[in-house]
C-alpha cells in the first residue's frame, strides 16, 4: 500500500470513500484502518482496501504516507485516546499534517500579511465583566467559541438603550451574569475552548447570515489549488452554517444578487483569498493542514470581504469527490516526491 486514510475508528464515512474510489482510479494503492488496529510488532494493520467493485480486509505494512481523518496535534482527540499509535505513526511513517490557526491567531496573521483589509478583530473574552466592557466599546458583537465546529456556541451581543441582549438566533434576552457562566460551562462541556468576540459586521443577505465557503487544497504539484466556493445562507441572522438549517447557494448568482455592480471585484477577491490565505497560515505553521474550508464573510454596508475562519476539516457537503479528486492528486505528488 501506498497510502493510508487514517481515523479514530473502522468507518468509512462520505470523504473516506470518496478518496478510496479516486485513489483506486488513478492507480493508487490505498487503504483505510482505524488507529487502534495497527501492530506495532509486526508493522502491519488491518485495513480496508477498494477492489473496483467493493471493500475487502486485508492485513498490509503500514503504508510509508499516512493521511488522517482527524488533528492528531499534541492535545488532539486523537492523542488523549491513541497516543502510542499516533506517536509510532509520526515516528515510522509521513504522517500529513492536520495543523491550522485559532481564529484569534488567524486574525493576527492577517494583520500581519498583505491580506490585513481581509481580516477581523478578535479578542479573548473570559469574564462577565469583559463582555460588558468589550460590548460597551463595539455596540454590535458576535461571540463565539475559539474552537468551534458548525456553528456551535455562536452569538450576537449587543448594546441596547443602557443594557446588553444576547441572542442565539432562536431567542434574545439580557445578558446576565447567570446566562454567562451557563454559556462558558457549556464551551467547556463541549470541549470548545474559550470565548471570542468580534465587532458584528453586516454579513448579512435578505436578512439571514451569509458567508462564502472556500475549498482549497494542495494538488497535483503541491500547491495550493481551489476546489469549489458556493455562498451558505443561514437560517437565522446569527449563522450561516448548514448543519444549522442553513443552505448553500450559487456564487455567481449571490454576489449579482448582492452588488451586480462589483459582482466581479469580489469574485476575484474570494478566489485570491482561496489561494492567498492557506499560504499565509503555511507560513505560521508548518504542520499545516493539506485542505482548508476558509469561511469569508462580505459586509454588505461596505462590499468588503472578510476572513471569518479557516477549517482544517470542513464537512465536505456535495462536494466530496471533488475535494478526493484533489487530494488525490495530492498524493500522486507526494509518491513522485518520495520516487514511487
Amino acid at each position: 500500500m501506498d497510502i493510508g486514510i487514517v481515523s479514530s475508528r473502522n468507518y468509512i464515512d462520505e470523504l473516506a470513500d470518496a478518496l478510496m474510489k479516486s485513489a483506486y482510479e488513478k492507480g493508487i494503492q490505498a487503504c483505510t484502518f482505524a488507529f487502534s488496529d495497527i501492530d506495532f510488532d509486526t508493522a502491519t494493520v488491518k485495513a480496508q482496501t477498494w477492489d473496483g467493485t467493493q471493500y475487502v480486509d486485508i492485513v498490509t505494512p503500514v503504508p510509508p504516507i499516512v493521511d488522517p481523518r482527524q488533528p492528531v496535534g499534541t492535545h488532539s482527540k486523537a492523542m488523549l485516546y491513541y497516543a502510542p499509535q499516533v506517536e509510532w505513526l509520526q515516528e515510522n511513517t509521513r504522517v500529513l499534517g492536520t495543523g491550522g490557526i485559532p481564529k484569534k491567531g488567524l486574525s493576527e496573521c492577517l494583520f500581519a500579511s498583505k491580506y490585513s483589509a481581509h481580516g477581523i478583530m478578535t479578542f479573548v473574552v473570559e469574564t462577565y465583566e469583559q463582555v460588558i466592557s468589550s460590548v460597551a466599546i463595539l455596540q454590535d458583537c458576535i461571540i463565539k467559541p475559539s474552537g468551534g465546529r458548525q456553528g456551535r456556541g455562536v452569538l450576537s451581543v449587543k448594546m441596547v438603550g443602557d443594557g446588553v441582549v444576547v441572542s442565539d438566533g432562536n431567542s434574545t434576552q439580557p445578558l446576565t451574569e447567570d446566562y454567562w457562566a451557563k454559556y462558558v460551562q457549556k464551551l467547556i462541556d463541549e470541549d470548545l475552548k474559550i470565548p471570542i468576540i468580534q465587532p458584528r459586521l453586516n454579513f448579512r443577505f435578505e436578512g439571514k447570515a451569509m458567508d462564502f465557503r472556500l475549498l482549497t487544497a494542495k494538488g497535483r504539484f503541491g500547491t495550493w489549488e481551489i476546489i469549489k466556493i458556493y455562498a451558505r445562507v443561514g437560517s437565522n441572522e446569527v449563522t450561516s452554517n448548514v448543519s444549522r438549517g442553513g443552505y448553500r447557494d450559487n456564487l455567481t448568482d449571490v454576489l449579482q444578487k448582492l452588488c451586480p455592480e462589483q459582482a466581479e471585484r469580489l469574485e476575484r477577491e474570494l478566489y485570491e483569498l482561496a489561494l492567498g490565505v492557506p499560504a499565509v497560515i503555511e507560513q505560521k505553521n508548518s504542520d499545516v493542514a493539506n485542505y482548508f474550508g476558509i469561511d469569508v464573510g462580505i459586509d454588505c454596508d461596505t462590499m468588503q470581504t472578510y476572513v471569518v475562519e479557516a477549517n482544517t476539516f470542513p464537512q465536505p457537503g456535495v462536494s466530496a469527490k471533488e475535494i478526493a479528486d484533489k487530494k488525490t492528486d495530492y498524493y500522486l505528488y507526494l509518491l513522485e516526491q518520495s520516487g514511487k
